[in-house]
Parts: structure tokens; C-alpha cells; sequence
């Protein structure tokens, strides 16, 4: 009997690798106990907007990503089934399974200039992978419902990750996005304890801006000087390496 199967497989991701978010109140308990709340107009007063106020990014959050693509495999298997006595039957199989588009968590990276900033890691599709190989078996039927069967495979296998680094993308801010009015890390409470985001200074613009300018030449600057290198050193190592530290 010869057998053969073809067939590419398409997998949704998890809805927690399109949305989630990680936060952490840090230990900050309101004043009636409740870790869930944070008086931040200190009236003693439970407003609706203070409501899990206490919350903050985790450093090194993981946040989803809506623009993940699905999974996919693709996988290929012939073989041979062959009778050669009684109730004996060997078999040999070659196979092959290629997956690609696979997620790899916490891998696009929010880098801002900051300093003390926490880092917000989203989802990719950054993982690949493949395995080939081959199987010999040779089994016996005992009787309609058992039987016995034996085999050896041998198979090679690889998997990688894709990207410029292998965290795979980060996202870093420069001087004209640090100007605009979607930067800002810090906020005024209101009387009703909302949050309103406190637009930056323009000296505060000058040197959040100057800092994450340097971040994108250095980072940008060490890759092409040394991109076999490159990976896996951190940003304080990146920067003593080019006398900016």
C-alpha cells in the first residue's frame, strides 16, 4: 500500500496575542485596602475614573498586536506499507514540515526616551521552523482490535527566529515624535480624579528629543558597523562599545 498526504494548516492566534496587556499595581493599596483603587485627589472620595488608577505597564509588559498574522504549517508525508509475510507488515515513511508566521512573544519592543522608562513588548510572527526525516517500522496485527508495531526515525530539525535582532523589531521614537502631542509621561489629576496627560516643556522637547535621537543613530550606527555582533548586546553595552556612556 503506498500512502500520501499533503496539507497546509492555518492557525488563529490566541486572543491574548491580539490584546492582552500586562499591568501591575506594584503593591499600592487604596485607603480602604482595595488594591484595585488609588485616591488620587486625596478627598477619600471612590471615583469612578480612579478606578484601577494604581495600575502601571509591567517593565518588559507584553502587549498584544491586532496585526498579527495566523500560523502556518505546511506538511508532507509519503510512504510505503508492505505485507512481506503472515501478519508482518514494514513500513517506510518520509516526511516534512515547514511552519512559518509563527508568534514569538514579546518581540516588537516600545524603546522611549525616557529615563526609568519600562519597555511595552508586543507579538510577532518572528518564529520559523522546520523538521524532515525519515522512519522504518515493521509491525505484526494480533487480532482485529491489537496490534504490535515497531520503528526507528531519524530526523533533522531547525528553528529560527526573523527580524533585525532577535527580539526581531523595536520601535523607537525620534526628536519629531517626542514634539508631538502623543508623547507625554506625565499627568494632572482632576477633581474628579481623571488623568489628563501634561504636555512636555519645550526644554523638556529639546532633550527628550536630542535623547532619543541618539538612540536611533546608535542603534542604527552599531548594526551597520557590526551587524554579525550586533545581536544580543544590550543598549548599555551598544553604547560603551561608541563612548556614549
Amino acid at each position: 500500500m503506498l500512502r500520501f498526504s499533503l496539507g497546509r494548516f492555518v492557525q488563529w492566534i490566541e486572543l491574548r496575542d491580539q490584546y492582552a496587556k500586562s499591568w501591575q499595581d506594584f503593591g499600592r493599596i487604596g485607603p480602604d485596602g482595595d488594591p484595585n483603587w488609588m485616591d488620587l485627589n486625596n478627598n477619600g472620595i471612590r471615583e469612578p475614573a480612579e478606578q484601577f488608577a494604581n495600575y502601571e505597564p509591567m517593565y518588559f509588559g507584553t502587549g498584544g498586536d491586532p496585526w498579527v498574522r495566523p500560523e502556518e504549517t505546511l506538511t508532507f508525508e509519503v510512504g510505503a506499507d508492505w505485507n512481506f509475510v503472515s501478519d508482518y507488515t514494514a513500513s517506510l515513511t518520509i516526511f516534512y514540515r515547514n511552519e512559518t508566521e509563527q508568534i514569538l512573544r514579546g518581540a516588537t519592543t516600545w524603546n522611549g526616551p525616557k529615563p526609568g522608562r519600562r519597555n511595552t513588548q508586543g507579538q510577532t510572527n518572528g518564529r520559523v521552523g522546520y523538521a524532515k526525516g525519515i522512519e522504518l517500522g515493521v509491525g505484526k496485527r494480533l487480532s482485529n482490535y491489537f496490534s504490535f508495531r515497531a520503528s526507528w526515525t531519524a530526523q533533522w530539525s531547525a528553528q529560527g527566529e526573523v527580524g533585525i535582532s532577535q527580539f526581531a523589531a523595536a520601535s523607537l521614537p525620534d526628536s519629531g515624535f517626542v514634539a508631538s502631542s502623543n508623547f507625554w509621561y506625565d499627568f494632572t489629576v482632576g477633581s474628579d480624579g481623571t488623568k489628563t496627560p501634561l504636555p512636555l516643556t519645550l526644554a523638556e522637547q529639546a532633550d527628550l528629543g536630542r535623547e532619543a535621537n541618539q538612540v536611533v543613530r546608535q542603534w542604527t550606527d552599531a548594526y551597520r558597523e557590526d551587524p554579525l555582533n550586533y545581536f544580543g548586546k544590550t543598549e548599555d553595552e551598544m553604547l560603551r562599545n561608541r563612548g556614549m556612556n
